[in-house]
Order: structure tokens, then C-alpha cells, then sequence
């Protein structure tokens, strides 16, 4: 890991850079050392990078989430359950562990584990920061934000609402889902069970899988990484689907499924080197 890469995702931790922005440096980074080393710079296309190769550089992160969990776990962790009846909006930043995101009742609360829990509120947007964390943060109808993690996993059940999720590696779950949502992640695979609404699913060298369950606009995008789409029979299908070095299988007799139902599915599936699947 060199000293470039550490500072990128440094500035990630401390929140004055996100998701998307870390991906591009590290990816500026990675290509200015390779240069002077045993990779050879591709030509225009880029060259399909093996699968064994991409998971190597998967657990860098998740090394470096490890050793800080090590070096700050032993000191003691805040437990138990925090609420926050002011907040309208929250944001969430942590580097290691698991976190569960759930349905509330009246106010934004926390329970479990974390070090150190760091908290403020400015106006009616809850920032909470921990290194370590496994905990379950519960948010009521209709309140938003962004969950952002280094080599922590994601998961969510049952929000119907607008959230961003940012990841750097680590897995991201959603199961019975709804709103408009937006998740980026530069590794980690991406499991998207039972969701209906607006959706961008954006992952860098992991696997999306999503199943749909209602009409909506849904747009997923990869470099390395497979693309797995199921939805109902009766919507109509409007779907744009391309892999450049992939293959990409439409599931012909899908598509063209007869139109019973309301509303609309618009699919946008795009991949460089990732195959794309219509699944049952």
C-alpha cells in the first residue's frame, strides 16, 4: 500500500473527500506507480482484468480497516442506544465493521457498538462518526442521508425513503426497499433484493444483483463486475444494455413479456469488461 493511497483513503475517513472521489485518485495513483513497475499501460481498450487479480486488490482496504479496528478496539467502545429526536437528515461515516439500517418509529436512533461515536448536529442533519461499529441505526418515514464506509458492510431492510450509500470495499445489502437511492461503491458486491422506485447502482470492480419489484427507472454500471437484473412479468420494458468486453444475455422472451400492469421499468445496464444478465 503506498503512502498516496493511504492518504486518499485518510482524507475519505475524515470526511473532506467521498466515495466517488477516492475511487478516481486511487485510480490516478494506482496508474502513476504501475508505470514504473511490471504493468504495462493499456492501449485504448482496456484489457479484462482476471477475476483472481481484482480480488487481491479488493482486500487492501479491508487490511486497512482491520488494523485500525486492532489499534482502537482494546480502547473500549460506547453501548447501547442513542436517539436523536432533532434530526430531519442524517449522515453516517464509520471505516470498519457492520451496519444495519432499519425502520424507526419517531426519531433517528442508534443501538450497538461503536469507537469512538462521534456526534453533532448542524440544523436539523445528524453527523455521526465512528472507526469501529457494529450497530443498527433505525430512521423514521421519510427521513434521508447518506451512509458512507471504508471496509465496513452495509446492509438495509425495509426503508422506503432517499439515501446514498458510499463504499470504498466491504458488501452492500438492500432487501425490501423503495424510494430513490444511489449506491457507489470501488469494490464489494452489491445485492439488491425486492426493490421498487429510482435506483443507480454504480461499482467499480464488484457485482450488482438486483431484483425489481415495481415499475421505476433503474440504471446499473460496472468496470470488472457481472450485472445480474430480475424483474416481474406485466410492466412494459424499456432497457438499454451494452458490455464492452462482456457478454450480455437479454433474455429475449422477457423483454418482450406480454404488458398486464401499470406503470413502466426502465432499465439502463452498462458494463466495460462484466457480462450482463437477465435473470428469472
Amino acid at each position: 500500500m503506498s503512502d498516496e493511497i493511504m492518504k486518499v483513503l485518510k482524507l475519505l475517513e475524515n470526511g473532506k473527500i467521498n466515495a466517488e472521489e477516492a475511487e478516481r485518485l486511487i485510480s490516478a495513483v494506482s496508474g502513476q506507480s504501475r508505470k514504473t513497475g511490471f504493468y504495462v499501460p493499456p492501449p485504448q481498450k482496456p484489457p479484462k482484468m482476471p477475476k483472481d487479480f481484482v480480488r487481491k486488490i479488493e482486500i487492501i482496504p479491508d487490511q486497512i480497516g482491520q488494523a485500525i479496528s486492532a489499534a482502537f478496539g482494546s480502547m473500549g467502545s460506547n453501548a447501547g442506544r442513542t436517539t436523536f429526536p432533532d434530526a430531519k437528515e442524517f449522515a453516517i461515516k464509520v471505516v470498519s465493521g457492520n451496519l444495519d439500517i432499519v425502520p424507526g418509529e419517531d426519531e433517528i436512533a442508534f443501538d450497538g457498538a461503536a469507537w469512538p461515536m462521534k456526534t453533532a448536529m448542524e440544523n436539523d442533519l445528524l453527523s455521526i462518526n465512528s472507526i469501529n461499529t457494529n450497530g443498527t441505526l433505525s430512521i423514521p418515514a421519510g427521513i434521508g442521508g447518506t451512509a458512507s464506509a471504508v471496509s465496513a458492510d452495509v446492509r438495509a431492510k425495509g426503508i422506503d425513503g432517499e439515501l446514498r450509500i458510499e463504499q470504498v470495499s466491504g458488501d452492500v445489502r438492500l432487501e425490501n426497499c423503495s424510494g430513490e437511492w444511489k449506491i457507489v461503491t470501488v469494490s464489494g458486491d452489491v445485492k439488491i433484493e425486492s426493490f421498487s422506485g429510482k435506483m443507480h447502482a454504480r461499482s467499480r470492480n464488484g457485482d450488482i444483483s438486483l431484483k425489481i419489484t415495481g415499475p421505476g427507472e433503474y440504471i446499473v454500471d460496472t468496470i470488472t463486475g457481472d450485472i445480474e437484473v430480475g424483474y416481474p412479468d406485466g410492466y412494459a420494458i424499456e432497457m438499454n444494455a451494452k458490455s464492452r468486453e462482456g457478454i450480455v444475455d437479454l433474455a429475449e422472451n422477457r423483454v418482450s413479456t406480454v404488458v398486464t400492469k401499470e406503470g413502466k421499468i426502465s432499465l439502463i445496464l452498462k458494463s466495460v469488461n462484466g457480462n450482463i444478465k437477465i435473470i428469472e
